[in-house]
């Protein structure tokens, strides 16, 4: 039997990365401002000027919504395909917000600076090989009060409520693109639907103890918005 080698996502080539940027567009982009708006504590930070990071960022364009939309906070956003953030920079400019907004080449595990207000995962932990030590950098990552927002594909962990066309196309999509792109940098990922029970294990295991789902209308995703203990609790905790 021949094997086949999946490439990573950053070799798929532009016509991929075209086409993820598409989806955002279209699906991202207008839903984004009621997403943040549900979080618990997000907005008043930005607004008053605040520091976010997003997490596999492709063309960057909901990054640059955020940031039309809070004019007073700065952004990053990183992704492993260097054309992909060479197009971000290039529409950050053509928007008018590259003094806000910056664009890095860098792995998820690798996020650089810290002091994130935000960090976002938008549709991209479970093509990554190593989803918790992803989570667990950004919690490192996160100024105190921070939050993390993991949005990801709805399903359930129970293969028989994924029985339906959005369940269909989730477990293809997966299994062509997303688990071998995980597997390709060397590790088993998220599997193909991990569901909220899932996602809540990995928040975990990356040392998040406040994981909570988000109330939004959003069919086909999951939001989950995750916080690290405040260091006070932790310390009431230890007997401190």
């Amino acid at each position: 039997m021949a094997i086949i080698r999946t490439p990573p996502a950053d070799e798929h080539g532009p016509a991929h990365s075209r086409g993820m940027d598409l989806i955002s567009r279209a699906v991202v982009v207008p839903a984004l401002a009621g997403w943040l708006a549900a979080l618990d504590g997000v907005v008043a930070r930005l607004e008053a000027g605040g520091l976010v990071a997003d997490v596999g960022c492709g063309y960057g364009a909901p990054t640059i919504a955020m940031a039309q939309g809070f004019t007073r906070s700065r952004f990053l956003g990183i992704d492993a395909d260097d054309a992909s953030v060479a197009r971000a920079r290039k529409a950050a400019a053509e928007a008018g917000v590259a003094g806000r907004v910056t664009f890095e080449v860098a792995d998820a595990a690798g996020l650089p600076g810290g002091g994130y207000d935000l960090v976002t995962f938008v549709d991209c932990l479970h093509d990554l090989g190593d989803p918790v030590g992803a989570l667990r950098r950004a919690r490192q990552a996160l100024a105190p009060g921070g939050s993390v927002l993991l949005v990801e594909h709805a399903g359930s962990e129970r293969t028989e409520e994924n029985l339906n066309p959005a369940g269909r196309f989730f477990y293809a999509a997966s299994a062509l693109v997303c688990t071998p792109n995980a597997l390709a940098h060397g590790g088993a990922g998220l599997g193909t639907i991990p569901g909220e029970a899932g996602l809540r294990t990995v928040a975990a295991e990356a040392g998040f103890s406040q994981v909570s789902r988000v109330d939004v209308d959003a069919p086909l995703n999951i939001l989950l918005q995750l916080r690290p203990l405040p260091p006070g609790a932790r310390r009431r905790i230890m007997g401190r």
